[in-house]
C-alpha cells in the first residue's frame, strides 16, 4: 500500500511538472482545514438525487506548492491530492471487501463547492455540498476575467 501511495504521488508530481498551472497554488503554507456539509447525495444508476445531511472534515497537508495529501473525517485512506487553477483534487484507491474502491474528491477553491465521487463495485454515488474553511491558508480570491 505504501509502495503504492508513493507510485502514485510520483506520478502525480510528474503530472504537475509536466502540466503546470498558470493559476497560484496553495503552496507550502500549512495545513488547511475545512468544514464540508452535504447538501444533496445522487445514485448514479439510478439517477435518484435526494437531499443529503451531516457534515464532514477535509484536511490538505501540502507537500510541495502543487502535491499534497487530504484525510477526509471518518475515513482510514489517505487522499493523494493536488492544487491548481480553481480545483483542490483528491482520489483514493482501496479495497471494499476484496472489491476495488476509490474515492474522488474536487473542492473549488474559491466557492468551496464540494462533489465526492464514492465507486464501490456496487455503483457509483455522488454527494455534493459546500466547505468552508476552518483554518490555514485561505481559498484564495478568483482571478478577474480578462
Amino acid at each position: 500500500m505504501v509502495y503504492k501511495m508513493r507510485k502514485m504521488l510520483l506520478a502525480l508530481a510528474l503530472a504537475v511538472l509536466v502540466f503546470p498551472t498558470p493559476v497560484p497554488a496553495l503552496a507550502s503554507t500549512g495545513l488547511l482545514i475545512m468544514k464540508c456539509e452535504w447538501q444533496r447525495s445522487t445514485d448514479m444508476q439510478t439517477h435518484n438525487t435526494v437531499n443529503a445531511f451531516g457534515s464532514v472534515e477535509f484536511r490538505y497537508d501540502p507537500i510541495g506548492d502543487l502535491i499534497g495529501t487530504m484525510m477526509k473525517e471518518g475515513f482510514i485512506h489517505p487522499f493523494i491530492a493536488s492544487t491548481g487553477g480553481k480545483l483542490i483534487e483528491g482520489r483514493a484507491q482501496y479495497e471494499v471487501d476484496g472489491a476495488p474502491a476509490e474515492q474522488r474528491v474536487e473542492i473549488n477553491r474559491y466557492t468551496g463547492a464540494i462533489t465526492n465521487f464514492i465507486m464501490t463495485s456496487k455503483g457509483i454515488v455522488v454527494l455534493q455540498g459546500k466547505c468552508t474553511r476552518i483554518s490555514g491558508p485561505d481559498f484564495g480570491t478568483q482571478p478577474d476575467a480578462q
